[in-house]
């Protein structure tokens, strides 16, 4: 009996496993499939859209080690909405909590970052537009209103995830 009960026990946990692969799979299918319309549909909200991620960066060259950020140094991302009118200039600045994102790595986040942006229409672009009496459009042929110049800082970064280096390793912290 108490084979039995291990054996099935065993076979329902792998099958859990299995299921919930699949349906993590599907939803990054479906999340994939939501972007991609967002951006069919109204491709100007989504390009007002800013993803800020925040990586361990400890500045020591490693010789051997493959270029570009690892996922044991990723920090947490944020997104925000940028105000980005076609006639006037704005200057915000927003404190953004961090979150996770498992298809890096999935762990605790914690922390938050303050940014500031400074949008600059270009009112020469603005002009042409207005004279032409038509929107202008992007290479890729989608309507496209956004002309000028993005300038973003990052602040500061507060309560931030704690990665110490010990020897040859990385661990959190926190």
């Amino acid at each position: 009996p108490v084979g039995v009960v291990g054996g099935n026990f065993s076979q329902v946990w792998a099958d859990f496993a299995e299921t919930k692969a699949k349906d993590d799979q599907m939803m990054k299918q479906e999340q994939q499939f939501v972007v991609t319309q967002m951006a069919k549909l109204d491709p100007d909200k989504l390009s007002k859209t800013m993803l800020i991620e925040v990586w361990d960066d400890s500045g020591i060259p490693c010789e051997g080690m493959r270029q570009g950020p690892r996922w044991n140094y990723f920090m947490g991302q944020a997104t925000f909405h940028l105000d980005m009118p076609c006639d006037e200039i704005v200057a915000k600045e927003a404190t953004l909590q961090l979150e996770q994102n498992p298809d890096i790595v999935d762990r605790k986040i914690k922390g938050y970052i303050t940014v500031k942006y400074k949008w600059t229409p270009d009112p020469a672009a603005q002009a042409n537009q207005v004279q032409a009496g038509q929107p202008v459009r992007s290479p890729s042929g989608s309507l496209s209103t956004l002309h000028g110049s993005l300038q973003v800082t990052v602040v500061s970064g507060r309560g931030l995830l704690n990665l110490v280096h010990t020897g040859s390793s990385r661990r959190s912290a926190s």
